[in-house]
């Protein structure tokens, strides 16, 4: 289960999610996709020893940020999941989340970084 809220206070630089994530410490970095043949791959899922809530900052591609808590994480794939349903949420009304640049379809996960306070920065590319 998922829970989506824009931070409104204004249009976000692309650069303001940093700021979320700023003066807080990396417990662990996942880089969960093996290159094979120039194609990214789901290589492995990691389980976590206890069940948590996580919060994502989204701001790629939209000119506001959407905040992103991820209910009973106990495993990298939940993390995944509830990032694909987030979007697909937010695809839903591209004008109130100012998409731009992109479909859905352009979009992958690169990294998950986990972070202290239960924050999870993720790296969206297309």
């Amino acid at each position: 289960m998922i829970e989506i809220n824009i931070i409104p206070e204004k249009e976000n630089n692309f650069a303001e999610c940093e700021e979320f994530y700023k003066g807080k410490k990396e417990t662990k970095s996942y880089d969960i996709f093996e290159q094979i043949d120039n194609k990214k791959f789901f290589s492995k899922n990691i389980k976590f020893k206890s069940k948590f809530n996580g919060i994502v900052y989204l701001d790629y591609p939209l000119k506001v940020t959407a905040k992103i808590i991820i209910y009973d994480i106990k495993d990298i794939y939940d993390i995944i999941k509830g990032i694909r349903e987030a979007y697909k949420q937010i695809y839903k009304n591209p004008s109130l989340y100012k998409i731009w640049g992109h479909w859905i379809g352009d979009l992958c996960i690169e990294e998950i970084t986990l972070m202290e306070d239960n924050l999870i920065h993720v790296f969206i590319g297309s």
